[in-house]
């Protein structure tokens, strides 16, 4: 049963602020909550005078920072230092406290392979994708030590998640093909196929699904899926940044405003497309095959752009639009 928990100690007036994963430590129930949920990407040489001065004199807790700086020369792992935090206090009770130790304790145990995947895992929880991706790509890299093929397809699924969330598109199928390949998780299967329709029409995605022998019903189920995805997405920090480049680089061409992009049905307005989009910067061939993918607030694509891309909605595209779908196996 969830309880209401008080923050009884200070509440510091300059946040602490771990840089792996960017988030802002306010209070010492805050710093406990972090500690027991992210322990894997918390590494001794993180746990810094700067975090222990921080605790002494932004939550007035000089005898628990005095604990720490002599801690931290004679403990060998960093969760030595963090269970003597979480003891400071009652945040957590003795029976969570042990529960956590006992986690650590199988965590040490696991292979180096194992621990990585962990770390990349909880990385891509924080949508740090491009920090998991290396990860990922170290244990792809040393894959002939790894005798487990489920775990293997699961690295390879996860790699492919954070391939699409960077707009990696073709690289992300690869990734969720050889993740079936190996897992045969019926997610990495469902998340080959989103990422495909990104690039087709749904005659030729259709065809893609037979070939795994799925059939109408599947394809209506992924269709709902993806349009139910479709607010997801105007959250994805990759969406506001690709917005802005795009509002960016109209500006400084002097366009017209557009009114807002929506779902379209009509057909290009002619040569007013015609004369746009021989201006589109190169860049924008990387993520789509036509420049009306990117190309916010100008126009309503034709029937060749709809023909390309499965919604069509204009910046939030399927190369967009499919990421919002994708889970971790």
């Amino acid at each position: 049963m969830s309880k209401i928990i008080l923050c009884t100690r200070k509440e510091a007036s300059h946040p602490f602020i771990f840089l792996n994963t960017k988030v802002e430590i306010n209070t010492y129930e805050e710093l406990c909550f972090y500690i027991y949920n992210n322990t894997v990407l918390i590494s001794k040489s993180s746990l810094s005078e700067k975090l222990f001065d921080w605790i002494r004199d932004e939550l007035d807790m000089p005898e628990l920072a005095a604990k720490l700086v002599a801690l931290s020369n004679k403990a060998t792992f960093a969760q030595d230092l963090l269970v003597e935090i979480l003891n400071a206090g009652d945040y957590y009770t003795p029976d969570e406290i042990a529960t956590y130790v006992e986690a650590w304790q199988k965590y040490r145990r696991l292979t180096s392979s194992q621990r990585k995947k962990l770390k990349a895992d909880s990385y891509l929880g924080y949508r740090r994708y491009i920090k998991a991706a290396s990860i990922y790509d170290e244990i792809l890299d040393n894959q002939q030590d790894i005798t487990d093929k489920v775990f293997l397809g699961n690295v390879y699924h996860n790699r492919g998640v954070a391939a699409a969330n960077n707009m990696d598109v073709e690289d992300a199928k690869s990734y969720f093909m050889k993740a079936y390949e190996l897992n045969g998780n019926e997610e990495s299967l469902r998340s080959y196929l989103i990422v495909f329709s990104a690039g087709n029409d749904a005659t030729t995605l259709k065809q893609e699904m037979r070939k795994f022998d799925l059939d109408e019903d599947n394809f209506e189920n992924l269709m709902i899926e993806i349009g139910d995805s479709n607010e997801d997405v105007r959250e994805m920090t990759i969406f506001s940044m690709l917005q802005r480049a795009v509002r960016q680089f109209c500006h400084s061409r002097s366009f017209p405003r557009q009114p807002t992009a929506r779902r379209n049905t009509g057909s290009c307005a002619g040569s007013e497309w015609t004369r746009r989009k021989s201006v589109i910067p190169s860049w924008h061939s990387r993520a789509c095959s036509l420049p009306c993918r990117f190309y916010l607030q100008s126009c309503i694509p034709s029937s060749e752009c709809r023909q390309q891309c499965l919604f069509c909605l204009h910046l939030d595209g399927a190369d967009c639009l499919v990421l919002s779908c994708l889970r971790q196996p």
